[in-house]
């Protein structure tokens, strides 16, 4: 929960943090070939998740209560393809809520560059947002 006095650049830096809090762990745990790929799917869309939160806020937008990438992505006035190409990781976001999802094997080395890209695009936002 935000307090009343966070300014809109404030929130959007906050999710950008987050972002990148998440974005460390899948670096950390992307080394560790027995980590499943539904921990670092996981992570890879919460990651993503909050650096479309920042844009969105950085926007003027008031987003969606979604967790669904697409969904987000909808909101925003335009969106690169680099940044379309993180929908592939909805998908274990669903796999949390139902683990008996049938999900296709993660390839990390996408997973770290979608993720690592989006975070550029989405500080090029906040910033430019002031």
């Amino acid at each position: 929960m935000t307090d009343a006095s966070t300014t809109p650049p404030e929130l959007a830096r906050t999710y950008l943090q987050k972002g990148e809090e998440d974005e460390a762990v899948l670096r950390l745990l992307a080394t560790e070939a027995q980590m499943p790929d539904s921990a670092l799917g996981m992570h890879a869309h919460q990651a993503v998740e909050r650096y479309l939160l920042a844009a969105l806020i950085a926007q003027g937008f008031e987003p969606n209560k979604t967790r669904d990438l697409g969904e987000l992505m909808a909101q925003l006035t335009s969106v690169p393809a680099h940044v379309r190409a993180a929908e592939f990781l909805t998908a274990y976001e669903v796999l949390e809520r139902d683990p008996l999802q049938d999900v296709a094997a993660l390839d990390r080395s996408q997973a770290l560059d979608v993720v690592n890209r989006i975070r550029g695009w989405a500080e090029e936002i906040v910033s430019s947002a002031g």
